[in-house]
């Protein structure tokens, strides 16, 4: 894959590719670019591809979770939102390694974000700005005008990057987490054409995996 051009002004993200192959390599040649600060953040996300994810990456779909959750999900949890027929989840890679996905519900109008996950090795480099701003436009082209997620309290890094993107605090989820702290539940509300609907219908989907359910 080439590398981005720099883009015009007021131009939106670049979107890696979700089709295209990733490109032969040796292997472990992209692996071991993680965490290297020799190329810029724009020519790293020049490297990635973004593709639907599946339950045959589980064993790195778990890797990542470790790395970046005390209070884990079991592969059952991932298994069950995989099976999902309204469950949307990315992945993006970096040759053969996952470093980063998402995994929301869509159900217009409204989307809810349950998992999104990045490489420590690469954190701060635009890569959660990037699959939060896929997510949003994933959205709008599902028609769902309000995205509703969960943080830990405390997790300022996470709270910062949903801000950045115009997320607001909306509420709390208390004890949610296995430790007994609470989540703040936080929302952003999307332009929605004239006419759309922006109350969802009585719809009952099940509750998202508590974080340190049962392993």
């Amino acid at each position: 894959m080439t590398c981005p051009q720099k883009p015009a002004p007021n131009a939106g993200p670049k979107i890696p590719d979700e089709t295209k192959p990733i490109r032969p390599e040796a292997p472990g040649e992209a692996e071991r670019r993680l965490g290297q600060r020799d190329i810029s953040n724009e020519e790293l996300l020049g490297l990635l591809t973004l593709k639907p994810l599946e339950a045959s990456s589980m064993p790195q779909i778990l890797k990542m979770e470790r790395l970046c959750h005390v209070d884990q999900w079991t592969s059952e949890n991932f298994h069950s939102e995989l099976q999902r027929a309204f469950t949307v989840a990315k992945g993006l890679w970096l040759g053969h390694s996952l470093v980063g996905l998402s995994l929301s519900w869509m159900l217009p109008p409204e989307c809810h974000l349950l998992n999104l996950m990045v490489h420590p090795n690469l954190w701060g480099r635009g890569l959660g700005k990037f699959l939060v701003n896929d997510l949003i436009e994933t959205a709008k082209s599902n028609k769902a005008y309000k995205i509703i997620l969960e943080v830990k309290v405390g997790n300022k890094r996470a709270e910062r990057l949903y801000k950045r993107v115009g997320f607001t605090g909306s509420g709390f989820r208390r004890a949610y987490y296995s430790d007994g702290s609470n989540a703040s539940i936080m929302t952003l509300e999307l332009p929605a054409p004239p006419g759309a609907p922006l109350v969802a219908t009585k719809r009952y989907p099940p509750k998202p995996p508590l974080r340190g359910g049962p392993k």
